[in-house]
Parts: C-alpha cells; structure tokens; sequence
C-alpha cells in the first residue's frame, strides 16, 4: 500500500514561503502583499504545520470518502522534512483508519526518505530534484504572476488566534497541478486524467491567508472539485462531492531538527517510497481514464479475459500453511494450531490488548523463521493475542533461506517465478520499480477496495521475495 513527489506537498509549503514577506507600512493590496511576502520569505529557516485533504464521491452507487490529516515540519538548512498523522477512508460505510508518517533525513552523501504505513517501515533514496524543500523560485515566480487575479477580502479573517488578511481568487490549473505534486493527485486519482491543455483552461478557487503582523503565510485552500469533475465528465461513472486541500501555518523558526524515530532506522526495508505504492495503489490508477493512445493499444490487442484474469483467485484468502488451511481474517490461535507461534520476544504471549487496538507480533515456525502480523481486538473485552483477529501478513526472503511454508490460493509462495505467478493470478492492477534497489511490487486489490495483495519480485531472478495481504472488512 506505495510515492509523495517531493515537490508535491512540501512544493506547496514553497510557494506559501516564498510569497511571504516584510511588513505592509501602505495599505495592502493582493499585488502589494504578494511582493512583500516575497522578500520575507527568504528569511524562514523552518516551519511547522498542518495539512488536511478531503475527498468524497460515488462510483455505481456506492460512497467513497478519503481524508488526509498531516502535522508537517521542515527545515531549510538540512532538508529535512516530517510529516506524521492519519489516513482515513471509508467506503460505504465501511470505515478504515490508517497511521502514517514520512521523515525525509540526510545520510551518507544523500537524503534518505523513511514512510511509515501499513504497519510497516520503508527507505527510500531522494532523487535530485525531488527533494523536500521550503524554497521552491519557479513557483514563487509564477504565483507571483497570478497574484492580479486575487482580491482582498474587506474583513480580515482569525487563523490560529491572530488577525489575518485574506485574499481570494482562481488559480491556473497548470499552476496548481505544480502546486500539488504528481503524486498529491495520484492519490486522488486525477494523475494524467487531464491533459495540459485542459489544465490551461481550468480555474480553481484558492483562498490564502496571511498573518497581519508577521505577514507570513497563515494558510492556502484549494478547491480541486471542478478539476476531477472535468476529468471524469465523459465517462459518466463518477460523482464527485467534495475534493479540497488546505494547508496552515502555525510556527516558523522554531523547528531546529528532523529527528529520525529509532524504529525507523532500524525497521526500514527498502522499497518504493511512494505514498501511491505504500497505500496499495490506492485510487490513482483505478480512477484513471485511459488515454487515447492506450484505449487504441487495448483494442488492437484484443486481449483474452480469461488469460487476463489468470486460473487461479487470490481472494478467498485461503492459506495452506505448513499443510494445513487456515482462511483470513481468522484469529492468531488458528495460525499457532498450524504450527506458527507468537515470538515472546517480540510481543509477551501474556499481553492484553484492549477492545479496538492493535498488536504486530511476529510468529515463528519450528525451525524459528518468522512471519510478520498485524492483528486487532474485535471484541468488547481486554483479550490475549492469540485471541485478536489477523487483518494482514507479510513475509519475505531475498535470498530464499528462513522460508515460513506459506501459501496462498494457487500454491503461490515465496520464490516462485514472475510468469508462473502471472499464468495464476493475472495481470496486477499496477506495477512499479524500484530502480536503486530493483524490486518490481505487483499490486492487487479485490472490486470493493477490501483487502489488497503486495507481491515483490527481484528484478534480476524475477522471483517473488516478499508478499503482503491488507484486510480491511473484517
């Protein structure tokens, strides 16, 4: 469940740094604010805040809803970046909480990205170019441009208990597209769903305020509703409610360090660092429209479904673990009866988990090699582990030793083959690679969004070294 562009949301940080600036001795005007803010900005050495993002629509009659609510740090010097809270879903009216958190830190001679979800720590390198910074002049300059199409609000407005103006108006959606990133709109399902031509056309609603005294950025609203609406219009099977982000200003300065969690250091494995690939793919691809050239490519092809699809189904969950079957989401007690046992050393077998929580402890087979679960206590009582549900798993080897006799529908298993897998399951939903370590993620996800399937091969052998199953209606 897998990429936050790091120019998409700390890029929007930039420009509402950028357009920061000294104090207005004359009376302010949008024109007058954006260039003093300018000049301020090039003083902010960190800042600290908060970033929200709402999402709802319908598809065939069933509700969809998605929000993102991120506390955000940065500091200049450094690059360094932190951004930790909660992605929240909930589809039709099944409803899905999920913790997450990104630490971008120097190491070595580079910067290293660390993301949290899924119950899962990964490392990713930066590129150059995708760095997390608070400076960004390119988008300065051309919402400097822009700032003709703002007015001034009349009455000023209260951000974060201080006065503030408040300036609204219609931003290019090419601008705002820069603005959020690529990878902000993968998220929501709209990368490539509007071509650059479209985007020059549009008009988004942006309100940004600006504190009075400091006249620093407060806070920025964009609402992006019309442009998924235009993207989504000819194929008629989506209704969109609501699609905004906002994002506040709460301190600058105050920030001297990003400090990396000890459990992220030590927890990480390297992966692809998106937050695209870590959520499963999420909606981005599956809201997608094809492209001209890609719809023409599907029916010159005319490909078989059932070849498509593969043989086998994935989706009944049923393991055969060391001979015998056990079907998810089940209790942890069903895996132990099949020879796994919760690792003492990783989670007390004695614990109490309350009503509502989480455990991830690892289990072991006889010979000590390790499967890794995520469980929750489904009940209204304090219950053992053995006793909580298992929601999700993960296992891996990259050399294929510690191999757990694990297998899933079909008989697929750590170390089988790339095509042997594809003959079984088909063709995933989406694919991606990671070229500094060389690991394809295949993903899947059943039609209602409830549980997901991660499979991870080595791009040389092109044999499978990780899976990883999520449920989520259990």
């Amino acid at each position: 469940m897998r990429k936050w562009k790091k120019a998409g949301t700390i890029g929007l940080i930039a420009v509402m740094l950028c357009v920061s600036g000294a104090g207005c001795k004359k009376k302010a005007t949008p024109e007058r604010l954006f260039k003093d803010m300018a000049k301020n900005g090039e003083t902010i050495e960190s800042i600290s805040g908060k970033m929200t993002a709402n999402m709802e629509f319908a598809v065939e009659g069933q509700s969809v809803g998605m929000k993102m609510d991120f506390d955000l740090a940065s500091v200049e010097k450094s690059e360094g970046f932190q951004m930790e809270g909660k992605l929240l879903m909930d589809i039709a009216g099944t409803e899905v909480s999920m913790d997450m958190s990104n630490y971008q830190v120097k190491e070595d001679d580079g910067l290293m990205s660390y993301t949290y979800v899924n119950d899962m720590w990964t490392k990713s390198p930066v590129e150059s170019g995708e760095e997390e910074t608070t400076l960004n002049a390119g988008m300065v300059e051309e919402l400097t441009k822009q700032a003709k199409a703002f007015t001034l609000s009349e009455e000023l407005v209260t951000v974060n208990g201080k006065e503030c103006f408040e300036l609204k108006g219609d931003i290019g959606g090419e601008f705002a597209t820069d603005v959020l990133g690529e990878d902000m709109l993968d998220a929501f399902g709209m990368g490539g769903a509007v071509s650059e031509e479209e985007l020059k056309e549009l008009e988004i609603p942006c309100t940004i305020t600006v504190y009075k005294k400091e006249i620093l950025p407060a806070s920025i609203f964009i609402d992006m509703k019309d442009v998924l609406m235009t993207a989504m219009e000819e194929s008629g099977e989506m209704e969109i409610q609501e699609l905004n982000l906002e994002m506040t200003f709460d301190e600058y300065n105050k920030v001297k360090e990003i400090k990396l969690p000890k459990e992220a250091k030590e927890e990480a494995i390297d992966a692809d660092g998106s937050i695209n690939g870590l959520l499963g793919g999420e909606m981005g691809e599956d809201l997608e429209e094809d492209t001209e050239e890609e719809v023409e490519k599907e029916d010159a092809a005319d490909v078989d479904e059932t070849e498509k699809k593969g043989t086998v189904s994935w989706e009944s969950l049923e393991l055969n673990v060391s001979g015998k079957t056990v079907t998810l989401p089940c209790k942890v007690s069903e895996l132990e009866a099949a020879g796994l046992k919760v690792d003492a050393e990783e989670v007390p077998a004695d614990k109490m988990v309350k009503p509502g929580e989480t455990e991830f402890p690892m289990l072991k087979d006889k010979n000590g090699n390790q499967v890794g679960v995520y469980c929750e206590n489904t009940g209204d009582k304090d219950a053992k582990v053995s006793d909580c549900t298992l929601t999700g798993f993960y296992i891996t080897s990259r050399d294929g030793e510690g191999i757990v006799d694990i297998a899933l529908p079909g008989d697929v298993r750590l170390g089988m083959t790339e095509a042997e897998l594809l003959e079984k399951y088909g063709e995933p939903r989406e694919k991606s690679e990671d070229t500094k370590t060389g690991i394809l993620t295949y993903s899947w996800d059943d039609e209602l969004f409830t549980r997901s399937l991660g499979i991870e091969f080595d791009k040389d052998s092109k044999k499978i070294i990780s899976i990883m199953i999520d449920i989520w209606d259990y």
